[in-house]
């Protein structure tokens, strides 16, 4: 109850009762709207991300195409098949010391620049990259990180810097960094609704 101010203000006035519920529900309603559209551009949004990643290159070795054949075959020569002294894991142990001796192909790590969108739901908890051929799960949603997940591979983007690290685990017990980059939040270009 009012206990100061012109008579007029006080709740009793006939027309203040009318309007003083009408004008607050407005305004709580119009600060509501503001407040889930501010909620929703929070939960939707694109990732603009730049920086430099790991690439294998592979190079074939032309020269050792013969000498590799050449190895088979002298297995074979000396245990041809249905001599007796032919198995199926003597021939799979002896290819498999034959690409050891004569590798075709030399492979090499080198770093690229790359540059990527994803697109952001975290209110339904997916994400996609580019053209958004498949969306996947978000693997976690925190304060400062938001923790992609593609195969043996994690995204982790810090909310504050933008920070970007991409790495590669491997059986659960290590994992190298592939990634390093930094994000930048852009409009939300849209997901592919669920077909099923």
């Amino acid at each position: 109850m009012f206990t100061s101010g012109p008579t007029s203000a006080r709740p009793t006035d006939p027309m203040l009762r009318v309007s003083l519920p009408t004008t607050t529900a407005a305004c709580l309603a119009s600060l509501c709207l503001a407040a889930d559209a501010f909620a929703a551009n929070a939960q939707l949004f694109n990732l603009s991300c730049s920086g430099s990643e790991t690439v294998t290159v592979g190079t074939k070795i032309e020269e050792n195409e013969g000498p590799r054949l050449a190895c088979w075959q002298s297995y074979l020569k000396l245990n041809p098949p249905g001599s007796g002294r032919f198995s199926a894991e003597g021939y799979s142990a002896a290819t498999e010391e034959c690409n050891k001796l004569y590798p075709i192909m030399s492979y090499d790590t080198q770093w690229s620049k790359f540059k990527r969108v994803y697109r952001v739901n975290i209110s339904q908890m997916r994400w996609c990259e580019g053209n958004c051929y498949a969306v996947y799960e978000i693997k976690e949603v925190s304060r400062n990180y938001l923790t992609l997940r593609w195969g043996m591979e994690k995204i982790f983007m810090n909310r504050e810097t933008g920070q970007y690290i991409r790495t590669y685990e491997k059986f659960s017990e290590s994992y190298k960094i592939n990634g390093i980059g930094v994000c930048h939040k852009s409009p939300f270009s849209g997901m592919p609704p669920r077909k099923f």
